[in-house]
């Protein structure tokens, strides 16, 4: 699909002379090999969570595009490929460095499908068992697959046809995320059920008192001094989207949002000290 959309921006006829072939390639090179819509969510995610959009976005900025995105890393994973695109080491992500960065993440997940099908053909092959069959259980809903896929020949199994039908329904899921403040379906469902005993009357909403007191709780923090406060207070008001103290399912989910944001970057900050204290290179901390 990427370089049909190179084709189509660089081409002026179905034939590619000389002149259009290296523009399709320099094209290819820009986008790194990314259809013109990811091009496009990239450009828009990156805008929205760039605070200083001259100079990149950082490790923490970039963390929450690629959520939005719906891909799903630890926090060393991200680092770590942060590493392999940001080769100034300068902790932040140029616009070309961050397609480069999801180019990487795609390649990642298409490797995590092709490696899904070839396990799967393992299991099948195993005597039955409950971790066994959590694992295949796990692996077909990754996939987009049924249990009849498990009677399918190998050969249909392990086929570009079934690489390129997991491809698109990896992508309709990565979709879900940005419904759910970047949240996959798994998570959201855990949220869900959290949600429901905040509200054991089955209200739809938790009102403010209950709200101030789930936020003291995930953010205590945030409640021993005045500055600290105040802080507390931006993320009410950003999350109580309506202004009027009572806080549905997805202002719930915004507050999870920031709840989750701030641990990553308790965690980076955390990196960064022991960095600054042993003198150690960041290769060295992370291994």
């Amino acid at each position: 699909q990427g370089v049909n959309d190179g084709v189509r921006r660089s081409a002026s006829s179905g034939a590619l002379n000389i002149s259009e072939a290296w523009r399709l390639l320099e094209v290819y090179r820009v986008s790194e090999g990314l259809t013109g819509k990811e091009m496009k969510d990239v450009e828009v995610a990156f805008q929205a969570f760039s605070c200083t959009t001259n100079e990149g976005i950082s490790v923490r900025e970039a963390g929450m595009v690629v959520r939005w995105l719906g891909f799903e890393l630890t926090l060393q994973q991200e680092l770590l490929l942060v590493q392999e695109v940001d080769v100034a080491d300068t902790g932040r992500l140029a616009p070309a460095e961050f397609r480069k960065f999801m180019r990487k993440l795609k390649e990642r997940e298409l490797e995590q499908i092709q490696a899904g099908f070839s396990r799967l053909v393992e299991l099948r092959d195993q005597s039955p068992n409950s971790q066994a069959e959590q694992e295949q259980a796990d692996l077909l809903q990754f996939l987009g697959c049924g249990e009849s896929h498990m009677r399918l020949p190998v050969s249909l199994l392990m086929s570009p046809g079934a690489t390129r039908a997991a491809v698109r329904h990896r992508r309709l899921v990565r979709g879900s995320f940005r419904l759910h403040c970047g949240f996959g379906p798994s998570e959201v469902q855990g949220f869900r059920n959290a949600f429901r005993r905040c509200d054991p009357d089955g209200k739809g909403y938790i009102g403010e008192k209950e709200f101030r007191q789930l936020c003291e709780k995930l953010f205590p923090q945030l409640t021993t001094s005045q500055a600290s406060r105040l802080e507390l207070q931006r993320i009410l008001a950003a999350v109580d989207q309506g202004g009027d103290g009572r806080v549905d399912f997805y202002d719930y989910l915004r507050l999870m949002r920031e709840f989750w944001s701030l641990r990553r970057a308790e965690a980076l900050q955390k990196e960064h000290a022991a960095v600054q204290k042993c003198d150690f290179t960041v290769q060295q901390v992370r291994d």
